[in-house]
């Protein structure tokens, strides 16, 4: 509903939503449906997907997370700026324990993976702050070059391969941050 209707609250909005909804269960199984929502979810900062959430914020791939960053993850997509790791590390503690403790109520995970979950210290990978302000600008581009909004740009299913370095972009902050730049230049 988010990628294809309007936000609008009328009957005629719920019909179309129940029709798409209706064709998706025909064309894909559950766990296709499944993916391509999890490949369209935000998660704050111009950042869609559970991958780029898990490589941005864990710095490992999503059949990497752990209970205890998958529980965060799945608690940022309520409110993405509220539950922030970077900006609002308490919240998103607070939140992935709730998380965690329903899926324990409701017998998903064993008293033992919940207690072990819980303890886990949340650490987020924090030079993988800076890989959010290249997203958005490989998303601004892709943009404009294929004439996408960006709800049609994350539907479309689209890879988009880039040359992005993660070592590279860091050696260049280092020389960025040690040069010195006179204030008002556009370097940084």
């Amino acid at each position: 509903k988010n990628t294809h209707l309007s936000s609008d609250k009328k009957i005629s909005r719920k019909i179309k939503e129940i029709r798409i909804a209706k064709e998706l269960e025909r064309k894909f199984d559950k766990s296709e449906i499944l993916e391509m929502y999890l490949n369209i979810l935000y998660f704050g900062d111009n950042m869609y997907g559970i991958s780029t959430a898990a490589k941005v914020f864990f710095d490992v791939s999503v059949s990497e997370l752990t209970l205890a960053q998958s529980a965060a993850l799945a608690g940022v997509i309520n409110n993405p700026s509220g539950y922030n790791p970077y900006r609002k590390p308490e919240n998103a503690l607070k939140r992935r324990n709730l998380v965690l403790t329903e899926m324990f109520k409701s017998g998903k995970i064993t008293e033992e993976e919940y207690n072990r979950a819980r303890e886990e210290k949340m650490e987020v990978n924090e030079k993988n702050n800076d890989i959010g302000q290249y997203l958005n600008s490989v998303i601004k581009d892709a943009r404009e070059i294929l004439g996408l909004n960006k709800n049609q740009l994350l539907s479309e299913n689209l890879t988009i391969a880039t040359y992005y370095d993660k070592k590279t972009d860091n050696d260049l902050r280092k020389i960025l941050r040690d040069a010195s730049i006179p204030t008002g230049s556009n370097a940084h």
